[in-house]
């Protein structure tokens, strides 16, 4: 009983911070040049990693943070040196998790142009997970901003990816996926 007064009393707090997330801070979080995370590309930066670092990529504090989102990590390619996603993440909570979050990303996303992903492969659509897509020109040239809602019992995250930067578009991937969920005998052969 005491336990469950302590979570209702604490879901409007903790509601209301996911609620801080707004449409605007969409396109400040994911943007052709990067975000709060720092810029894509091949980009260094100022900001010094949290010293207590627990994860095996490199991250720093969000400062300041956006609703639950305190954290962010850059990520290249294997082995390369060209940033192609930016990763915002905050403690996984009853209130912040993927679904909720994804939720909450769904209700703001239109106005800020961005639109859920939706493929007639039920396959493509699973391996998208819960992501978003804005096209944008880059240096004259279309590329394709990605929101993914993703998270697991210790963190939730919201990844931003430009596409131009991925080495090969994001469908072609889940492409690859549904054809080896359907056919083991192509994932065999490829391995």
């Amino acid at each position: 009983m005491i336990a469950e007064s302590l979570l209702l009393a604490m879901a409007p707090v903790q509601t209301s911070a996911l609620s801080e997330i707004s449409a605007a801070d969409l396109n400040t979080l994911c943007s052709f040049e990067g975000g709060p995370a720092g810029p894509f590309g091949d980009a260094v930066i100022e900001a010094k990693p949290i010293a207590e670092n627990e994860y095996s990529t490199m991250t720093w504090a969000l400062d300041p943070p956006i609703g639950p989102l305190k954290r962010f990590e850059r990520w290249a390619q294997p082995y390369g040196t060209i940033v192609n996603t930016l990763r915002y993440e905050g403690d996984t909570s009853h209130s912040f998790d993927a679904d909720t979050l994804a939720a909450h990303l769904r209700t703001i996303a239109e106005p800020a142009g961005w639109t859920k992903f939706e493929h007639e492969d039920p396959l493509i659509e699973k391996a998208a997970g819960h992501r978003l897509f804005k096209d944008v020109t880059v240096n004259g040239e279309e590329t394709r901003l990605w929101l993914l809602a993703d998270g697991g019992s210790e963190t939730t995250s919201l990844y931003c990816q430009r596409e131009d930067l991925m080495g090969m578009p994001l469908i072609k991937r889940w492409e690859r996926y549904a054809k080896y969920r359907r056919e083991p005998e192509a994932r065999e052969a490829s391995d």
